[in-house]
């Protein structure tokens, strides 16, 4: 059994760029290890992901994660609640590697980027602790990676032989969320020893103790409890056939349609000049959507109103911009794709243009072939809030929808400010927008929403009065194809600068590795954009994809999942992509709640305190009282503190120094930081609350521990910091 450990939803905890495979223990809890999950022999090819941690094929549809068997659980603990004790799982050997020389040591942030990016599992075992190997080794634990995952890389905090590096690691709806990966200096290079994942509002702050491996079972436990009686019985893999054939169908016919855009014609086909004198609005509307893919659904709006004469010249507007124009023109406004109900627009289903009555309650902008309207602003008595956007594009050619869901790290649009009355940016630094997307769309459309955060949302700012962004398109301008016919170990083929070579056997143990050879790319994006296709016996597609992986600007080796028995492989590599970019701005979106706003953000008041916040231990807790007493053999026990807010503001964000002191008094250890986010709140003002940690970090003869507020985050978007000692 292999263990994803990536991100964190449906009851698995995962994170980025790891995946655990075996464990130790003494209670058998799962079933052995099938052969092809084990490391392969020297001179072989490794072996594949599960099948979901790769990127998706092309027009393939998600399929669900099967849980894990349950284990008990350590997490937060509220008063009042109680540890539940649980097993860890059944054992499996730990491969022995060699370690990989010019390893970096000297700068955190370079560790961190090289363990999280890392194809070589002997290379991410060596950027760990001395602590972290033994343990690995101790419980029979394989971290497998997985730089398939996206992840991004922020600053450094040092502290002494310790060190916090800031990461951004994928959630659960495969946006980023922020984390750190830990590291301590041990003859005198940076080693990790932990990840963490910050809390949100859909799951709490979770810890990967590299040098404690068994516990994270400890934390999975509690979450597949409930899972695993709700799934009994329950196969969530299970397909029909007609389902495994449309599907395959759908993937065949995307891959197919991937072909090389021209770029000027691409900016043609969704540009479009009016000169209308007198034309009936609804037959104009008609006309203008036919070309993407829409038919006028006339059910929603007034017959009169369609039927109005039309006069109106313009030059160089989108499609979607010409529809809006005309629209407007005879008082209505238009919506796409669902059905639209009041207040809601719901997401695109169908292939209708539906204009109803009455202007656009919400601003509107294009760029590209994209609109972006404004779905709404929520306001919040904090005077922060957020605001709702909607990205459409309709009618875009297969390719370039491809290249935009082959590229986890692509966004629909990139928020560059948000500003109030005066210039007031109302974009905060440490929030990110949420972005959602439907996992099936209709083929040839985008369409995505984002909940971007605000601040500084005070009874004077009525409106927002511009938002600017950016939109970019990857266009591919060239595309190469190659076959493998038939499918053979070792074969290679060569094609206009790329060249691809075949290892392993198929379906279970094949890898792809690529070449670029031509000119490099240093944004490393080149690999994500080749796409595959197999053919079975009988010359019926079958779905396949390149799964984990990992490279660089001119080489890239991955796992290939595969859905079947090909025997033949068709492969499309964008080998030239330009982007459009095109600015967006928003203007003049009101807030309609602003009369309900404080007036100016409250003065940070803690009278009294040295600090806004403080903590104290509580008590560490017996072994017998832990969810897992027997794998935290090298961890002092876990422990319950007590969080204080003494301001006059409800916290959101807390980041805490620990320092341990055994029963003298001496120091005997500083853990690495605490950091706490929690929506929409942590503490609230003059409030406390008990939370319980694990012994992950807490050295063996602790007897107490003190607590210090380095940072604190208001729910109001105002940030307080301790100064430096």
């Amino acid at each position: 059994m292999i263990y994803p450990v990536r991100s964190f939803h449906a009851g698995l905890f995962l994170i980025s760029g790891l995946m655990l495979a075996g464990c130790g223990g003494n209670e058998p809890a799962v079933a052995p290890l099938d052969p092809s999950t084990t490391a392969a022999p020297p001179g072989t090819a490794p072996p594949p992901p599960p099948p979901m941690m790769g990127a998706q094929a092309p027009g393939a549809a998600s399929a669900p994660m099967a849980p894990a068997p349950s284990q008990g659980i350590a997490q937060e603990m509220m008063p009042g609640e109680e540890l539940q004790p649980g097993f860890p799982a059944s054992p499996s050997p730990a491969p022995d590697m060699p370690v990989p020389d010019d390893l970096p040591g000297d700068d955190p942030k370079e560790v961190a980027r090289l363990f999280l990016g890392t194809e070589d599992e002997a290379t991410k075992q060596a950027l760990m602790t001395e602590k972290a190997r033994r343990a690995q080794q101790e419980h029979n634990i394989t971290l497998q990676p997985d730089p398939n995952s996206p992840f991004e890389i922020g600053e450094a905090t040092t502290d002494g032989d310790s060190a916090e590096v800031a990461i951004r690691v994928e959630g659960p709806t495969g946006r980023l969320e922020g984390g750190s990966l830990r590291l301590r200096r041990e003859d005198g290079e940076w080693r990790a020893h932990a990840m963490v994942v910050a809390a949100t509002a859909e799951h709490p702050e979770m810890t990967m103790d590299f040098e404690n491996p068994m516990a994270i079972f400890g934390e999975l436990g509690a979450m597949f409890s409930e899972l695993e009686d709700a799934m009994e019985g329950f196969d969530p893999f299970a397909e029909g056939e007609d389902d495994a054939a449309a599907d395959a169908a759908r993937a065949a016919a995307t891959f197919e349609a991937i072909e090389a855009v021209d770029l000027e014609a691409f900016r043609q086909s969704f540009t479009v000049d009016l000169a209308l004198d007198g034309r009936p609005a609804g037959a104009v509307i008609a006309e203008l959507a036919a070309p993407i893919g829409l038919e006028l659904d006339r059910s929603k709006a007034p017959a009169e109103a369609l039927d109005q004469p039309v006069t109106l010249t313009a030059e160089g507007l989108t499609r979607l911009e010409a529809i809006e124009r005309v629209c407007e023109a005879v008082g209505l406004s238009a919506t796409y794709g669902s059905d639209p109900a009041e207040g809601f627009l719901g997401s695109f289903e169908g292939d209708a243009v539906t204009p109803v009555a009455g202007p656009r309650p919400w601003p509107v902008a294009f760029a590209g072939p994209f609109l972006i309207e404004v779905t709404g602003v929520e306001q919040q008595p904090s005077g922060t809030g957020t605001l709702g956007l909607r990205v459409l594009g309709v009618g875009l050619p297969p390719a370039i929808t491809a290249m935009m869901a082959a590229d986890p790290f692509h966004e629909p649009i990139a928020i560059r400010s948000i500003s109030g009355p005066g210039n007031q940016e109302l974009l905060p630094d440490d929030r990110f927008p949420v972005t959602l997307g439907a996992s099936e769309l209709p083929e040839g459309v985008v369409d995505v929403t984002l909940d971007v955060p605000l601040v500084g949302l005070l009874r004077s700012v009525s409106a927002i009065t511009e938002v600017v962004g950016q939109v970019e398109i990857p266009v591919p301008t060239e595309i190469v194809r190659m076959s493998f016919d038939p499918i053979e170990p070792g074969a290679v083929r060569e094609e206009e600068g790329l060249r691809v070579s075949l290892r392993g056997e198929m379906p279970h143990q094949a890898t792809l590795e690529l070449e670029r050879l031509d000119e490099s790319d240093p944004d490393m994006k080149w690999h994500r954009y080749v796409f595959l296709l197999g053919r079975d016996r009988g010359g019926d597609p079958v779905e396949m994809e390149i799964g984990g992986g990992g490279g660089d600007e001119k080489e890239y080796s991955a796992f290939l999942s595969i859905r079947g028995e090909p025997v033949a492989m068709d492969l499309k590599f964008a080998k030239e992509v330009e982007p459009l970019v095109t600015d967006v701005r928003l203007e003049q979106i009101p807030l309609k709640e602003f009369g309900r706003m404080p007036e100016a953000i409250a003065a940070l008041e803690f009278a009294g305190e040295e600090a806004p916040v403080s903590a104290e231990l509580v008590a560490f807790l017996e072994k017998e009282q832990e969810q897992q007493p027997s794998p935290f053999r090298n961890s002092g026990p876990a422990y319950t503190l007590r969080i204080v807010n003494h301001a006059n503001k409800d916290v959101r964000r807390l980041v805490l120094e620990v320092t341990f002191f055994d029963a003298s008094g001496k120091a005997v250890g500083h853990a690495p930081p605490l950091n706490f986010t929690y929506e929409p709140h942590l503490v609230q003002q003059q409030d406390e609350r008990e939370m319980t940690q694990s012994g992950f970090f807490v050295p063996e003869q602790a007897a107490s521990a003190t607590f210090r507020a380095r940072e604190v985050g208001f729910t109001d978007g105002t940030v307080w910091k301790a100064e430096e000692e």
